[in-house]
């Protein structure tokens, strides 16, 4: 575990995933990284798309990294992500598209809990 990251009080993403690329160097595991709700941190900050274009340039893109974003505005995602204006245009290796879980699976995530406490 990194000092860094356990008491982190970071002002700078790059810091962050610099300190994650470090700890991926190895190849024997790839490194999982899932960024969930993406869509708000170029919501907050428009220039977000631009600076994680540049971590994953510099940064991801050479160590054995898979970068998961998701999504649930998909406007947003469109427009952030995946269309040809957005700065993280053509690094993508695959999309998909979920949709709701239904409510009959919910016990499979959730053992143990009752009907009345899933919905």
């Amino acid at each position: 575990q990194s000092d860094l990251l356990r008491d982190a009080r970071v002002s700078r993403w790059e810091d962050i995933f610099r300190e994650i690329a470090r700890a991926c160097r190895p190849v024997d595991e790839r490194a999982v990284i899932v960024i969930d709700e993406f869509q708000y941190l170029g919501k907050a900050n428009p220039a977000y798309p631009s600076v994680f274009q540049r971590i994953w340039d510099i940064m991801l893109q050479h160590v054995n990294v898979m970068l998961i974003l998701c999504g649930s505005l998909i406007s947003l995602m469109k427009d952030q992500v995946l269309s040809e204006e957005s700065p993280l245009y053509g690094r993508r290796t695959a999309q998909i598209r979920m949709g709701q879980i239904p409510f009959s699976h919910y016990r499979e995530f959730l053992p143990g809990h009752t009907t009345r406490e899933l919905g």
